[in-house]
């Protein structure tokens, strides 16, 4: 097993990780939220340091395109892609079971950026509808379609119950219902 060039710093102490691995959260001083980069794709799952123990997701989240770990490290939220679709599932690592999130997409980039919120108690992520054609993005919370705008680029949670949803020319703030708190317009470059 190579080790990659970038050491990981673990409590003070410089860590190797594996050449083959992706860093994508640190869950704690001495796990990280990682891809296993193999030739036939890659695994995802937890990578326990410094034995290098590695542990995938179950198998729906390990070979999903993407996913997200809540902060408690026991849900990973994934966005998967077979075939000619997209869909959310989740996996709880500790049991690892699995549970499908929303429905199956039309196309592969219809469920898209899933993320939990600060303490995991709400879900979130985007979907682009009308057979994933459309400018509107809509975002679902707690598996209901909640909020849409034109060309939401992104969001992200603020805290339990508020989210920003970046739209084409504005920053929303919203509730987990889809109220909208407020709205910053966004700056044209001179």
């Amino acid at each position: 097993m190579g080790s990659s060039s970038t050491p990981f710093a673990n409590g003070g102490r410089k860590q190797q990780v594996p050449e083959s691995t992706r860093v994508s959260a640190i869950v704690a001083s001495d796990r990280l939220f990682i891809a296993s980069v193999g030739a036939y794709g890659d695994v995802l799952g937890l990578l326990k340091l410094p034995a290098y123990r590695f542990d995938a997701l179950p198998a729906r989240c390990a070979s999903a395109s993407g996913c997200t770990l809540a902060a408690n490290g026991r849900l990973a939220t994934c966005t998967q892609i077979g075939g000619d679709h997209s869909q959310i599932i989740e996996c709880d690592i500790r049991s690892g079971t699995e549970s499908t999130v929303s429905p199956e997409g039309a196309c592969i980039t219809e469920f898209q950026r899933p993320s939990r919120s600060p303490a995991a108690t709400h879900l979130a992520y985007l979907q682009i509808p009308d057979r994933c054609g459309s400018l509107n993005r809509v975002l679902w919370i707690d598996q209901k379609p909640r909020f849409e705008c034109l060309k939401a680029d992104g969001y992200g949670w603020i805290d339990e119950n508020r989210l920003l949803v970046q739209c084409d020319q504005e920053f929303v703030a919203i509730d987990v219902e889809g109220k909208k708190l407020s709205a910053i317009p966004l700056r044209k470059p001179n």
